[in-house]
């Protein structure tokens, strides 16, 4: 566990109360000198920190520690801080490795839509839509929807959460108790709207939703979900983190091989590889495409094996003339995101 220190204020290569250097007086009757004692406000910046003279740390800074507790730098005490934990991943919408702008819903099933994130309707037959923007996402829909996200953890009993998010252009609060597994939690914002909160025990897995219950245009900036009873101020996650964190979960791959065919409609295997998931991911999209001057083609794809980090791809070629060279270029998206 990360040790924390804070300081507290700052050190002085000179004691506090000791009488330091003589100040000439001005007086034309040579009056005596002035001598001059220090005082804590009078300290100078010289304070040592991991042997580097020059800490300009302001007084209240709290600084990640990693040397001995016993070796601190003075000015400084040991904090006792647990820094912010934000549960959810993407949660300010920024990440979308799908490329989609627009995630249209007209089944009563759940769609992936921005990474990690799904819409859902629970009243059956729906128009519900949900556009990508530069700072948010807008939902619009003609009967009740869900949006919704699942986290991957542990169940611990009557466990506090604070969630912090900005609905149409208003900062809103709550904070509910998990007490239960497969219970939901709710807390009502925005009229009739409410957000959701639940430990899904098949799925090892809370799971928050916002329910938006008319059919209003309505935006979302971001959601935050903190343990805890504090709703922190949002902070937006720097991209290649949000993404790095995404990927654990959804990854697209794009690649291409050259292949060549001894017959026609013979049959060509290889393997690619992909970052380590959360789990084995499922393909949810495969497409590929070739070019060779005798004009073959590739009809016919599969994937026979998806095992940890490796994937298997095996084609055939229609028309492909004996040594035909083929340049196979492939698309492949890989998913193991919790819906």
């Amino acid at each position: 566990m990360a040790q924390y220190i804070q300081k507290k204020f700052q050190q002085t290569p000179l004691n506090v109360g000791k009488v330091e250097d003589s100040l000439e007086s001005n007086s034309t009757q040579n009056a005596p000198s002035v001598r001059v004692v220090r005082t804590i406000d009078d300290r100078v910046t010289t304070l040592e920190t991991d042997g580097v003279v020059g800490d300009t740390l302001p007084v209240g800074t709290i600084i990640d520690y990693q040397g001995d507790i016993a070796n601190i730098p003075t000015g400084y005490k040991v904090y006792d801080y647990v820094p912010r934990k934000q549960l959810l991943i993407n949660n300010d919408f920024q990440v979308n490795q799908r490329g989609s702008s627009e995630y249209k819903l007209n089944i009563l099933a759940a769609k992936l839509t921005m990474d990690m994130w799904y819409l859902q309707s629970t009243t059956g037959v729906t128009s519900a839509k949900l556009t990508s923007t530069t700072n948010s996402i807008k939902i619009i829909s003609n009967v009740t929807v869900g949006l919704g996200q699942y986290i991957p953890m542990d169940f611990v009993p009557n466990k506090t959460y604070a969630i912090s998010f900005k609905f149409d252009n208003i900062v809103r609060y709550c904070t509910l108790i998990v007490k239960e597994k497969d219970v939901t939690y709710s807390f009502d914002y925005g009229g009739k709207n409410t957000m959701n909160l639940a430990y899904i025990s098949n799925k090892n897995a809370l799971l928050l939703v916002t329910f938006i219950k008319d059919s209003q245009e309505h935006t979302f900036e971001y959601i935050d979900l903190f343990e805890g009873d504090i709703a922190y101020p949002h902070v937006k996650e720097d991209y290649p983190i949000a993404l790095a964190r995404c990927t654990r979960y959804l990854q697209l791959i794009h690649g291409c091989v050259p292949i060549t065919y001894a017959y026609s409609n013979n049959f060509y295997l290889f393997n690619t590889g992909y970052s380590p998931m959360a789990n084995i991911p499922s393909i949810t999209s495969f497409d590929c495409w070739s070019y060779n001057s005798s004009g073959g083609n590739i009809n016919y794809k599969s994937y026979n094996s998806l095992a940890l980090n490796k994937i298997r791809i095996q084609l055939r070629a229609e028309f492909a003339e004996p040594l035909t060279v083929m340049a196979c270029i492939y698309d492949i998206t890989l998913s193991c995101e919790p819906l």
